[in-house]
């Protein structure tokens, strides 16, 4: 085992304690989950939360790629009233695979939405106008899409609203399948509580995607490759600015970093640059593959944020915890979950020509996007044996999804941000 990986630990970060979720149905290919508060914003004692989670369309194959994927598919919500124990019910709508929006914005028109789910990211934010969702009630947002072929993919959206799922208000929420046949997909073109507007696409000042797919991607005015968005999206507050975190493609293929930009009204937002990891210079970011990177506001310190990090690095896979005060520069990962890399079993999989040099690029457990404080603990939420990733690797191919939740004493985790802050250099205050 290399030493030098940060995912390398005698014993994982923060010594949280676990337990398996329940659900009243299988995992299968859900993934994505971000968990939220429901309707307790400024109470943390509530136990109240909602699961948001992309259905994929079953597990596929290409023969250009030595790995599998997970077709797109709607966004849907579960609730728990247990603090994320167990989640039970049928799910609700969130957010459709292909949205025919209907409304007088957008200069007047009607537009269709296609793949706003493949990367969502939500977030409970202050009502417009208000300074503290604590104190004056809060909306949800859901940030999302992809910039490539055809046209209907233009980018991030941004859905604001007065709830979490897709029906209005003086309506019930609309109930989906939770495994859907024949491809779990779901077209909406009814009235929503969403209020949907573009955000920016990927042509944003900054915005670097090094793949070179023509027929796949877009340009820039420069013939520059425009980003995609291809990995998940994040959106976190901190002192009343918004940063938004994108994947970053710095090279052809086999590796991901991530790049932010800030905003102070979801409206305007400067230029994207590569987030700055404490101690990772140069040669040790094209070791990295940072899968994507789920962030939230610190629950002890609301001058901090926190991020959730599927990482892989020297051949080895972990989920990362990271710390920063400013958004941009961030302490270096600590593991507070082990788990695989998605490199194939060449005894199984051979003779496939691009298995012999594919080195591994994905953690089979990735995160939940999330940190939050019930009463005197922090939880947040970790998916092991992710549908897609997890298929790839002898030890985990039969092994079923589960979402584990983690918790640990507010106290503990205050403790050790502090120190782990303290011990970066770049990450005042």
């Amino acid at each position: 085992m290399s030493v030098s990986s940060v995912c390398s630990s005698a014993q994982p970060a923060l010594n949280a304690s676990t337990v398996e979720v329940t659900f009243s149905h299988a995992l299968s290919t859900w993934r994505y989950f971000s968990v939220i508060r429901g309707n307790t914003m400024g109470n943390t004692s509530m136990k109240e939360l909602v699961l948001v989670f992309l259905s994929g369309q079953g597990v596929f194959t290409l023969e250009s790629r030595p790995h599998a994927f997970i077709g797109e598919g709607w966004a849907a919500a579960l609730t728990s009233h247990d603090g994320g124990a167990s989640f039970e019910g049928e799910p609700v709508l969130v957010v459709p695979d292909v949205w025919d929006y209907r409304s007088s914005g957008l200069n007047g028109r009607n537009f269709t939405v296609q793949h706003m789910t493949s990367n969502l990211a939500m977030l409970r934010v202050p009502k417009e106008g208000s300074a503290s969702a604590a104190t004056d009630g809060d909306d949800f947002v859901a940030v999302g899409g992809l910039f490539r072929r055809p046209l209907t993919m233009s980018g991030l959206m941004l859905a604001r609203g007065s709830t979490y799922h897709f029906a209005p208000e003086n309506l019930p929420p609309m109930r989906v399948q939770p495994h859907g046949s024949p491809a779990n997909r779901v077209t909406v073109s009814s009235p929503s509580q969403w209020t949907l507007r573009h955000l920016m696409d990927g042509r944003h000042p900054g915005c670097v995607e090094a793949r070179r797919l023509p027929s796949k991607l877009r340009h820039k005015a420069d013939g520059s490759t425009a980003c995609e968005f291809d990995g998940r999206v994040s959106l976190a507050r901190l002192r009343g600015t918004y940063h938004l975190y994108v994947r970053l493609n710095p090279v052809q293929e086999g590796q991901r970093f991530v790049q932010t930009c800030r905003s102070t009204d979801l409206v305007h937002w400067d230029g994207f640059r590569a987030i700055i990891i404490d101690g990772l210079g140069a040669s040790e970011r094209k070791q990295l593959n940072l899968y994507n990177f789920l962030v939230d506001t610190h629950p002890s310190l609301p001058d901090a944020l926190v991020a959730l990090v599927p990482t892989v690095h020297r051949g080895e896979a972990c989920v990362g915890v990271s710390l920063s005060r400013d958004g941009l520069h961030w302490t270096r990962i600590a593991p507070v979950a082990a788990c695989a890399v998605d490199l194939p079993d060449m005894s199984i999989d051979a003779p496939h020509d691009l298995l012999r040099t594919y080195h591994g690029e994905r953690s089979t457990s990735q995160p939940a996007a999330g940190v939050l404080r019930l009463g005197a603990t922090v939880i947040f939420f970790v998916h092991e044996n992710v549908a897609g990733i997890a298929n790839a690797v002898r030890a985990t191919r039969s092994s079923r999804p589960v979402l584990r939740r983690f918790s640990i004493p507010v106290e503990r985790f205050h403790e050790w941000s502090e120190h782990a802050l303290s011990l970066c250099g770049a990450c005042t205050r």
